[in-house]
């Protein structure tokens, strides 16, 4: 289903749990996926992904990685080419995606996003529950008490592993922002206005005092945030 087309001709579909930008053209971007993330200019798509099979499932990757897993997803259930596209994942539904574009005269910016900070709203600065120290090693640092004291911070791995849910399967929060600008920025301004998304992000999270899940302050985002 096409939900969005930019003046470039470049073009928003939302298909097979996915919500996903396809370029006309060749175009600036900087991403966070695992999947050619950076600064790149060779792609030819980027999108964001429903993970969630459903209340009370695990959520599992069909790789031992989560780079691996997005290359066979886009692939198999996208049918686009993992060599040339960037992906995000999330428990986020993409039928609440919001879809918001701000023009200012000669350009626009549009910001195509999803989220969900119910369970793992956290404040930069609150103790990680867990250390990756290679792309599939991981440790888990939350200490008994925590564990006792808040469940849901007992992670077996986070989204980069085979299971991002708790003892009781609870799905994780995550805030992934497409944010598209209709200009021809350098990769200087790309990485600026990474900064300017992150602290609108900030922003948000403070208007709607949503608290930290970790601590006694408001919350700045989720351990698995993307852009």
């Amino acid at each position: 289903m096409k939900l969005y087309e930019f003046p470039s001709g470049d073009t928003v579909h939302k298909y097979k749990k996915s919500i996903v930008i396809s370029f006309k053209g060749k175009r600036n971007v900087l991403s966070t996926g695992p999947n050619n993330g950076g600064f790149t200019t060779d792609l030819s798509a980027v999108f964001n992904n429903d993970a969630n099979p459903g209340d009370g499932m695990e959520v599992k990757l069909r790789a031992d990685t989560y780079r691996e897993h997005m290359d066979i997803l886009a692939k198999e259930d996208l049918g686009l080419d993992p060599s040339s596209c960037s992906g995000l994942m999330t428990v986020a539904s993409m039928d609440n995606s919001a879809i918001s574009t701000l023009a200012y005269n000669d350009f626009s910016v549009t910001s195509v996003a999803t989220a969900g900070v119910r369970n793992n709203g956290g404040r930069i600065g609150d103790p990680a529950s867990w250390h990756e120290k290679s792309e599939n090693t991981f440790e888990d640092t939350t200490s008994s008490d925590t564990k006792k004291k808040n469940p849901i911070q007992n992670l077996t791995k986070n989204i980069s592993g085979k299971i991002i849910s708790d003892k009781d399967k609870l799905p994780v929060g995550t805030i992934n922002i497409l944010l598209y600008i209709d200009a021809d920025l350098s990769k200087e301004a790309l990485a600026s206005a990474l900064v300017s998304c992150t602290e609108a992000k900030v922003a948000a999270m403070q208007e709607l005092l949503i608290a930290s899940r970790y601590s006694c302050g408001i919350a700045t985002g989720t351990g698995t945030d993307g852009a």
